[in-house]
């Protein structure tokens, strides 16, 4: 079956290398962009057979746009979102998370298309301790509901309800993700933070890292593999904050972090960066969402990615020398 997809998201970092994983295997790729998106991680690229790459002006919170830039595509991954997480902000992110998941879902039902929906780990359940959640585990009161993971999930139920009435979607959650093509500085931002920062103290929970690369290929296997309504975890290494920290400042040469933040030093951190967003009226980095979540071990088991799609992860050191070479080679270190 040949395959032509439409991508969403293409100028973030995840929707970029899912963009180039499919050039790559010689997938007719287009994409969906906002007129006003910085366009940089898009130029010089072509589809196989030497065209140029099918740019659609659109929105995702625009069905119409949708609807013009699907026609003739067999298959849509769904990558764009609004990924600032904090308390303030909810109805943007419903807006964009929500509305715009509900309208991709909308038009591939529409086309009869096979949508790749992509959504977070934060949007399923924790265990509460080390032990890494799953695709089953329930989500709940160990979830901190900032908009972020509020609009995450309710955009998968969304989705849910479209596939109830049978769409032939996926859902996939990727883990905290580093790679290349961060030209927005997503969670680069941490690379290049901890460089200029020096903190001695890292969060005390912990992440499930993983390659955006790596990811990609996952996305890339679920267009044709996944039966209607399944989700999959794209995951990776689950470590502590303090020990990527530490691998970071391996490879990046930084000062490497001594231990874990106490309690008191996470509230206090948590309490002058509320402070601080009020007083400039627009919520920062540095929130009690994002310290409350960094408290937690966000683990999580890709063992059904694995063994359907055929997902692989790279090694820590090689998945943060890659993504600190591309932000040093394009300028952003």
């Amino acid at each position: 079956m040949s395959i032509r997809v439409l991508i969403t998201g293409a100028t973030g970092m995840l929707g970029n290398n899912v963009l180039r994983e499919c050039l790559a295997h010689g997938i007719q790729a287009e994409v969906l962009v906002r007129t006003k998106s910085d366009r940089r991680a898009l130029n010089g690229l072509c589809n196989h057979s030497g065209e140029p790459l099918v740019i659609h002006d659109g929105d995702i919170t625009d069905i119409e746009s949708i609807r013009k830039a699907a026609q003739g595509c067999s298959h849509i991954v769904h990558a764009a979102g609004d990924i600032h997480i904090g308390w303030q902000g909810l109805d943007k992110q419903r807006r964009i998370n929500v509305t715009g998941s509900s309208n991709m879902a909308r038009v591939a039902f529409e086309n009869q298309q096979r949508l790749v929906h992509v959504s977070t780990v934060n949007a399923l359940g924790l265990t509460g301790n080390e032990t890494p959640a799953n695709e089953d585990t329930p989500y709940g009161k160990l979830n901190i509901p900032s908009t972020y993971v509020v609009s995450k999930r309710e955009a998968d139920v969304e989705v849910g309800k479209w596939i109830s009435k049978g769409l032939n979607a996926v859902t996939v959650h990727p883990g905290f993700m580093l790679g290349p093509f961060d030209w927005k500085l997503s969670s680069g931002k941490m690379l290049v933070g901890l460089t200029r920062n020096y903190p001695l103290l890292s969060p005390r929970g912990g992440c499930s890292l993983c390659d955006a690369r790596d990811v990609a290929s996952g996305i890339i296997s679920a267009l044709s593999t996944g039966k209607a309504g399944e989700h999959f975890i794209l995951a990776g290494h689950n470590l502590s904050y303090l020990d990527l920290w530490r691998a970071i400042s391996d490879v990046t040469g930084a000062v490497r972090p001594l231990w874990r933040m106490d309690r008191v030093t996470m509230l206090t951190t948590a309490l002058i960066g509320d402070i601080a967003s009020k007083f400039t009226g627009k919520e920062g980095d540095v929130n009690s969402a994002v310290v409350r979540m960094s408290a937690q071990y966000h683990y999580y088991s890709s063992d059904k990615a694995t063994r359907i799609l055929g997902y692989q992860f790279r090694e820590i050191n090689t998945i943060i020398a890659d993504a600190w070479n591309w932000l040093k080679q394009n300028g952003m270190a």
